[in-house]
């Protein structure tokens, strides 16, 4: 099918801007209160011009016809834009957004319903994800330019390929380091099921009471492209967010003086939502994964991690006494006798498409914490002079440029301490 790049042939500021003056828009727009807007009132208070405040109001934000008014009502993507300062998690949420393309219904429109980016969706879907990953080459100019030139017609076409891959900038999807993006769908798959499932319900009135269709409905919708993972890694990360997500009400966990049109029946387990009195430093705010807390996170990790030969790793923990090599902790989880708990981390993950060996060579033993850092890159391992050491992203952490202290019977393969480096490529340099 064809479609009309419309006003998505604008600049909006994409020039490293784009992303952030959508946030500012959404926060202007919104006033900073969790309640929908007319969509007049939030052209006006957003301060955007008219090609910037069609390009935010069409293609990043849902419309919707109440008593013949065009709304714009209030999702996650307006929660996490008001809850928090501007971070690459926004972004990477508004792109996912503009992926989605559920811009609701509003008069004037065709028919009244709006698909400003299908082609954007098929575009991920068909080209962009390939055997249950992103590739790179698929956001090549040349391989957009031939997908794009049979979804859109009409003048502008170029320009609005150049937009979009700048998008795919914003969000530090590309460049990357290997052919296959690591889209890291662990820290934002939950804002971004929220807000699929909260533009579907508004779109359509489909809602679900039961965790596994939600699921169910996101794999028919074929969500986990958008996110740039496979089928079972979407089952894994999905689970304990749909379980949220209705725990949390639906649409009515933050949606004040709920109209019928955007909140499903009132429930005794909705609770509101109550942004931050103080949101995080700017430089940490990448870490904040909406929806999610550190159990959860543990429970994703556990679902994904590959079957593994539990010799070597129980030797390995033995070998360093069941002691974190990173921050040095000695995890005491039972007495008489006493026991201590430790995990294998590996360097390079098993299984494809990372094919990482399970060998000593590429294993550490680490505390449940720093594993966890560690598999998402906050964390990480580097050769200095031929010495590993960890550096981190947080800001003052006590490890960062800590040597690995490695028992005399125990070394790390540089190629998988230089692979695990460069998959993850924001950490510092020194």
């Amino acid at each position: 099918m064809a479609y009309a790049p419309g006003s998505f042939t604008k600049n909006f500021a994409w020039h490293g801007k784009g992303f952030s003056k959508l946030h500012q828009a959404i926060r202007n727009g919104f006033s900073g209160e969790l309640r929908p807007v007319p969509r007049g009132t939030w052209r006006t208070n957003s301060l955007l011009n008219s090609s910037d405040f069609y390009i935010a109001a069409n293609f990043f934000l849902f419309n919707i016809v109440i008593s013949n008014r065009n709304v714009i009502p209030v999702d996650e993507l307006i929660v996490q834009a008001i809850a928090a300062n501007h971070s690459i998690a926004f972004d990477r949420l508004a792109l996912f957004a503009l992926n989605l393309s559920l811009g609701g219904l509003r008069t004037g429109s065709n028919n009244g319903v709006e698909f400003p980016a299908r082609w954007a969706t098929e575009f991920v879907c068909e080209a962009l994800w390939q055997s249950g990953r992103w590739r790179q080459d698929a956001l090549a100019v040349d391989a957009m330019d031939v997908f794009l030139s049979g979804r859109i017609v009409g003048v502008g076409r170029t320009k609005c390929r150049m937009n979009y891959r700048h998008l795919f900038e914003l969000a530090r999807f590309i460049p990357a380091a290997y052919p296959q993006i690591n889209t890291d769908a662990e820290s934002w798959i939950a804002p971004a099921l929220f807000l699929a499932w909260d533009r579907r319900y508004m779109a359509d009135g489909t809602s679900y009471s039961v965790a596994s269709d939600l699921i169910a409905d996101s794999l028919e919708k074929e969500h986990y492209k958008l996110l740039g993972v496979s089928e079972a890694e979407f089952h894994a990360l999905a689970a304990p967010v749909a379980g949220q997500y209705l725990d949390a009400g639906g649409l009515g966990r933050f949606v004040l003086d709920p109209h019928p049109a955007f909140v499903p029946q009132a429930s005794s387990k909705i609770r509101r939502f109550r942004a931050p009195t103080s949101p995080p430093p700017a430089d940490l705010a990448w870490l904040t994964v909406a929806g999610t807390e550190g159990v959860v996170e543990r429970q994703i990790q556990r679902r994904l991690a590959q079957k593994r030969d539990r010799i070597v790793g129980a030797k390995l923990k033995a070998l360093y006494d069941h002691r974190c090599m990173a921050c040095e902790t000695k995890l005491l989880m039972g007495l008489s006798p006493d026991r201590f708990y430790a995990e294998a981390a590996h360097i390079r993950p098993l299984g494809k498409p990372h094919s990482g060996p399970d060998t000593p060579a590429n294993m550490i033993v680490l505390c449940p914490n720093h594993h966890l850092q560690f598999d998402r890159g906050v964390i990480s391992i580097r050769m200095r002079t031929g010495i590993p050491v960890f550096v981190s992203r947080i800001v003052g952490d006590p490890i960062h440029n800590k040597p690995v202290s490695l028992h005399p019977m125990h070394s790390l393969s540089p190629a998988h301490v230089s692979w695990h480096r460069d998959y993850f490529l924001e950490l510092p340099t020194d």
